[in-house]
């Protein structure tokens, strides 16, 4: 999924790149509220963060899969932390185990050329959740990156709380 949601996750979700998928995938659409109807015994996927090598590159980009691990969560790297998903109520901490990539891409829309390089290879922290019972369900992803080389970047630390209304009917 990280290698398929790539060019959609660094459109900004612009929808003229959500990728053909079995899942539905759970995402802050541009505009409106950020809420799904799907069949019953519908998957999902839930991508919490992404992290890419477009300009500027937080810390020393990885080059293996346990680069990553060591990359997304170390603080004195990017320090993710505090991943969690919840659904109805019930809560999941998303930590290393549900880290993919780096994967490489195509070009990366999250660049401005050519001023900005862009980059091709892209890591993401995301979980995929069964089917849901039929009804209206809640999910809501929290967490957010705290690292040294974050604030060295950007000046500061960015965290999320997003909540999805899901129907299945």
């Amino acid at each position: 999924m990280t290698g398929a949601m790539a060019l959609f996750s660094t459109s900004g979700n612009n929808p003229a790149y959500y990728p053909s998928s079995p899942f539905q995938i759970l995402y802050v659409k541009p505009a409106g509220p950020s809420s799904f109807v799907v069949r019953p015994g519908t998957y999902f996927f839930v991508p919490l963060w992404n992290a890419d090598d477009s300009q500027p590159i937080v810390g020393t980009w990885p080059a293996t899969h346990s680069d990553a691990i060591s990359y997304f969560f170390d603080p004195s790297q990017v320090g993710g932390q505090g991943f969690i998903i919840t659904v109805d109520g019930r809560s999941t901490s998303i930590g290393s185990a549900y880290l993919a990539g780096p994967v490489t891409t195509p070009t990366l829309l999250d660049c401005a050329p050519p001023d900005i390089a862009c980059g091709n290879h892209i890591i993401t922290l995301g979980a995929f959740l069964h089917p849901l019972p039929p009804g209206t369900h809640t999910v809501r992803i929290q967490g957010g990156v705290f690292g040294a080389q974050v604030l060295a970047t950007y000046g500061q630390s960015f965290t999320e709380d997003i909540t999805y209304d899901v129907t299945v009917g």
